[in-house]
């Protein structure tokens, strides 16, 4: 069990866990993450993409930021150990000084016409 206490760093790298869709058909769902990032108070170069879905990557890759890995095969099945391995992979950029950072952007469904 690993032991880490949680404080923000001024190290202006961010990790940004950016979970979307593998297929086109959720478009508004995919679209509203990808503007959180692009269109928020986030650096380009400050920030590193966790890609939980091909279509936030493929976007992300895009506008140029840095995918610092691939998580697209979680999204089809994801298990309780998928998101212990990916959290566990998170705090380690943090505890090691890597990321100073962490962010989780996704939207919840609220009806047909708005995610928040």
């Amino acid at each position: 069990m690993m032991n880490i206490t949680l404080q923000v760093d001024k190290k202006p790298k961010k990790l940004v866990i950016m979970i979307t869709s593998n297929k086109g058909l959720a478009g508004g769902y995919n679209s509203n993450i990808i503007k959180l990032i692009t269109q928020g108070d986030f650096n380009k170069e400050d920030v590193m993409v966790y890609a939980v879905g091909r279509k936030g990557k493929e976007a992300m890759a895009r506008y140029g930021y840095e995918i610092y890995k691939d998580g697209c095969e979680i999204i089809d099945g994801p298990t309780y150990e998928d998101a212990r391995a990916l959290a566990k992979d998170a705090l380690e950029l943090f505890a090691k000084g890597e990321v100073g950072e962490l962010y989780l952007a996704y939207t919840h469904f609220k009806n047909t016409v708005s995610h928040i």
